[in-house]
C-alpha cells in the first residue's frame, strides 16, 4: 500500500489570489489621477493652459480613465472599483452631492484668506482667522445631521437643505463683499461651511444606508477618493 499525500496547495492558493488582484485597474485609475491632478494643480503655473503639456496631461487623463472603465467591465476577475454600483441612484448622487459640496466649500476656503490680504492687507493669520465661521459650521452642520438622521432616519430632506444654506453664502460675498466687508460680513461665510457639513454627513449616510455590506467598503473608497479630486478641482477653479 501507498500513502497518497496531496500536492501542497499553498503555491497554487498564492497564485490563485495575486491572479485576482486588480493590477491593471489599479494602475490605470492611479495613472489617470496623477495625470489629471498635475493639470488641475500645476496648470498656469508651471506650465500656460494654452499648451502642449495640458493637451497631453488632459487627454492622457481621460484616455487613462476610459480604459480603467473598460478593463473593470470587461477584464479584471475581480475589479477594484465594480461600475454595477453606480447604477445605484444612492451611491451616484452621493458622489455628485459630495464632489459638489467639497469643490465649492474649498474654492470658499481659498479664496476668502486672500479677499481679506489683497483688500485689507492683511497678514497671512489674520487673513485665515476669517476661516473659523466656515469651520465652525461645517462641523455643527456635520452633528446636526448627524443627530437628526440618528433619530428620524430621514436624510433625503437634509440633502435638499444642504445645498440651499449653503447657497446663502454664495449669495451674500457676491451681493455684499465689496471690498470693504467689516467683522459681521465675514460671517457670511458660516452657512457654507454649515451646510457642507450636513451635505457630508447626509450624502454619505444617504449612500450606505442602502448598500449591501459587501459593497460599502468599495463604495467609500470611491467617495473618498472623489471628495480628494474635488478638492484639488475646488482650489483650481477658484484660481
Amino acid at each position: 500500500m501507498k500513502l497518497h499525500v496531496g500536492e501542497k496547495p499553498q503555491a497554487t492558493s498564492k497564485e490563485n489570489k495575486l491572479a485576482k488582484v486588480d493590477f491593471l485597474g489599479t494602475a490605470l485609475i492611479g495613472s489617470s489621477i496623477v495625470a489629471m491632478t498635475t493639470l488641475l494643480d500645476q496648470g498656469g503655473k508651471s506650465f500656460p493652459w494654452r499648451s502642449w503639456w495640458t493637451l497631453l496631461l488632459a487627454s492622457g487623463g481621460v484616455s487613462l480613465l476610459i480604459a480603467f472603465v473598460l478593463v473593470e467591465a470587461y477584464v479584471a476577475r475581480e475589479p477594484i472599483f465594480n461600475l454595477r454600483i453606480l447604477r445605484r441612484t444612492n451611491v451616484a448622487m452621493a458622489y455628485i452631492i459630495g464632489a459638489l459640496q467639497v469643490t465649492a466649500q474649498l474654492g470658499l476656503m481659498f479664496s476668502v484668506p486672500l479677499y481679506f490680504q489683497v483688500t485689507q492687507r492683511a497678514s497671512m493669520t489674520a487673513a485665515g482667522v476669517h476661516l473659523i465661521p466656515a469651520v465652525v459650521g461645517n462641523t455643527l452642520g456635520g452633528l446636526l445631521a448627524g443627530t437628526l438622521i440618528r433619530r428620524t432616519g430621514q436624510f433625503k430632506i437634509l440633502l435638499v437643505l444642504a445645498g440651499l444654506v449653503a447657497g446663502i453664502s454664495y449669495v451674500l460675498l457676491y451681493l455684499r463683499w465689496d471690498g470693504h466687508s467689516g467683522f459681521w460680513e465675514s460671517l457670511f461665510i458660516f452657512p457654507g461651511g454649515f451646510g457642507t457639513g450636513i451635505a457630508g454627513a447626509s450624502s454619505f449616510i444617504a449612500m450606505s444606508a442602502m448598500l449591501p455590506a459587501e459593497d460599502i467598503a468599495m463604495a467609500t473608497a470611491g467617495y473618498m477618493l472623489v471628495a480628494g479630486f474635488s478638492m484639488t478641482a475646488g482650489v483650481t477653479t477658484s484660481n
